[in-house]
């Protein structure tokens, strides 16, 4: 996990890839009107309390959880994720070898 801020920018992409999936589950008929709403809602209150890349994981699980739609956004998030961690730790192994 990272406990990195996230910008303004950040929190707009994100946005607009919840958007879309939304739009994606209304069109694919895989998120009801009324779940359409309540999950729009939720983000809007959301997004204005996320202030790390933790709180951003954090909030994207509870949305997949809630409504699947949005699994696929969660995963890609989590993905990048993981491999700032791995690329973190190949770092700092390269670097206690180079130390040798």
């Amino acid at each position: 996990m990272d406990n990195t801020s996230v910008s303004e920018e950040q929190k707009n992409n994100l946005y607009n890839e919840l958007y879309d999936a939304l739009l994606t589950g209304l069109q694919t008929s895989t998120l009801s009107h009324e779940d359409s709403q309540f999950s729009a809602e939720f983000i809007l209150e959301s997004l204005d309390k996320i202030d790390s890349e933790d709180s951003m994981l954090f909030f994207l699980q509870d949305l997949a959880n809630r409504w699947p739609v949005y699994k696929d956004t969660y995963l890609k998030y989590k993905d990048n994720d993981t491999q700032k961690q791995e690329a973190s730790t190949l770092d700092a192994t390269r670097e206690k070898l180079n130390s040798i």
